[in-house]
């Protein structure tokens, strides 16, 4: 494996067999842990390509060349390899590639499962969250602009973003560390700014009342 993590190889058991056609067949059982990098654009509504990078250690590709199996019963993942994740199956495919980096030219061949994150928890814990309290923001407009009903505006902005800023700082702590902004982020970065927006002219407008009185 070419993308397995240091030390992330484990192997269970090795076998081979041979036909009585010369057929050679090895199968060998192990445990990896793979590296893989995310695409965190569209998080959480985002799909992962999770690949399985295979190439001989010794040999070059003029020496050894890599084929995908014909017979799909030799390879693939079930659908319910995820079931205890956030990630369901989508699809899985193979296919074999030819990587040549100066003097190292390699065939290699590449199983690919893809991947979709399941989005139910971040809708509950922060998209509904984050539309109720932008609501409650704007609705603080609704309120009477007597003096009696200054303070409860001003509450109503105050707190509302206040639990914003918490909801982006626990949904930041979601998101993948790969230093690219996500759509996630973007969102409630906007909601912030509206209710600061709305938060100041609340102030604003009640200022103006009261000079006029």
């Amino acid at each position: 494996f070419t993308n397995a993590a240091h030390n992330g190889y484990d192997k269970i058991s090795s076998a081979v067999l041979i036909a009585s056609n010369g057929t050679v067949t090895k199968v060998e059982r192990a445990y990896v842990t793979l590296k893989q990098g995310y695409q965190t654009a569209d998080f959480p509504f985002d799909s992962q390509d999770v690949s399985l990078m295979l190439a001989s250690t010794t040999y070059m590709r003029d020496e050894l060349e890599l084929l995908p199996v014909t017979d799909d019963s030799m390879w693939g993942a079930k659908p319910e390899i995820f079931d205890n994740s956030v990630w369901d199956l989508v699809n899985s495919s193979m296919k074999a590639i030819i990587d040549d980096d100066n003097m190292l030219r390699k065939s290699r061949g590449v199983l690919t499962l893809r991947v979709r994150r399941e989005h139910t928890t971040y809708m509950a814990s922060i998209f509904i969250p984050s539309v109720m309290l932008l609501a409650m923001t704007w609705t603080s407009s609704w309120l009477p602009l007597g003096p009696p009903f200054a303070m409860p505006r001003i509450a109503m902005n105050a707190f509302g973003l206040l639990c914003q800023v918490s909801v982006s700082a626990m949904a930041n702590g979601l998101v993948p560390a790969t230093g690219k902004t996500s759509w996630l982020t973007s969102y409630l970065e906007l909601c912030i700014e509206l209710q600061f927006s709305v938060m100041l002219l609340s102030v604003m407008i009640i200022s103006i009342e009261q000079i006029k009185d």
